[in-house]
């Protein structure tokens, strides 16, 4: 319950995120200051993408990613662009950290795949 002239109570873990996320089990591959990472991912969005990885990486690290999206009728789309961390949270269930990414720089086609992808 709100008192008068509160503003909205904010339920613990409520989702921030701007668009809904679809699971996406596969790996993609992060370059960090020319370091490449192999991650699993789990989910992804219009927008960003969410992984393990058993580093910590700093909120608003930015790197490179590139991972296969899944697109009908033709397969796949390649998704590569620049990426930056929104937040990580330790798993003892996934065994590592689960790091949620927002992208930058799609191009339009790896936009639309990724749109048909979550929304499909």
């Amino acid at each position: 319950m709100n008192l008068p002239g509160s503003p909205p109570a904010v339920l613990f873990g409520a989702n921030r995120r701007e668009h809904d996320r679809r699971p996406l089990r596969t790996q993609a591959t992060l370059l960090v200051v020319q370091q490449t990472v192999v991650v699993r991912t789990l989910d992804v969005s219009e927008s960003g993408i969410g992984f393990i990885t058993e580093i910590d990486p700093p909120r608003g690290m930015r790197f490179k990613i590139a991972f296969a999206c899944p697109r009908r009728p033709q397969g796949f789309v390649e998704v590569s662009c620049s990426a930056q961390v929104m937040g990580s949270v330790f798993s003892m269930t996934d065994g590592g950290y689960r790091v949620g990414c927002r992208f930058e720089g799609l191009t339009p086609t790896m936009a639309g795949a990724l749109a048909d992808y979550v929304r499909s």
